[in-house]
């Protein structure tokens, strides 16, 4: 261990890259906590990922289709509202065409924790989803300013057991946080 954790980070990097299951990155993360704060750091852990899910073998799409998605979550396992059904305040086309055409996975994935399970006890329950305030949950206002939001974004799930992952209401970009403290 004490040769492993000697290596420069980018070697130590390609070595979580290099695995063929995230179980093995895993399972190397809970050695220490170097390599655990390694795989968890959220720099890292989309590549490590990445380089792992998808190899050289599958094609990431830029824009998958339903039938891209239920391959890789499963069958039945898209989320996809009607136009009623989404927030008046999520006000990106694009984000909405998705949405309601393609869907979003409603499943947890375990080998990399994720976890919609906010996000569809919000749909089961039939209620609109909460609307955060980006601009005080991406430091771009103080927290103790009391005029109202303007900027709103909406949590799809959170992965690695704390990062959250938001989805911003006018620009469709997303975003993973790992706040000390978002609701």
């Amino acid at each position: 261990m004490h040769r492993l954790l000697g290596l420069p980070t980018e070697v130590i990097l390609w070595v979580f890259e290099s695995f063929d299951s995230v179980r093995d990155a895993l399972h190397l993360s809970q050695c220490c906590k170097v390599l655990n704060g390694l795989f968890n750091h959220p720099r890292y852990q989309a590549k490590i990922l990445e380089s792992i899910v998808i190899g050289d073998q599958l094609p990431l799409p830029k824009t998958p289709d339903a039938s891209w998605l239920e391959a890789h979550f499963g069958a039945g396992s898209l989320w996809k509202p009607t136009e009623s059904e989404l927030p008046a305040r999520l006000t990106d086309a694009n984000t909405r065409k998705f949405l309601t055409t393609v869907g979003f996975p409603l499943v947890q994935c375990t080998d990399i924790q994720w976890d919609p399970s906010g996000l569809k006890k919000s749909v089961d329950a039939g209620v609109e989803l909460y609307a955060y305030d980006a601009d005080e949950i991406f430091g771009r206002r103080w927290a103790d300013d009391d005029s109202p939001p303007v900027n709103f974004c909406y949590n799809f799930g959170c992965v690695g057991g704390d990062a959250v992952v938001m989805v911003d209401a006018e620009d469709r970009s997303y975003h993973s946080l790992r706040p000390r403290r978002l609701w």
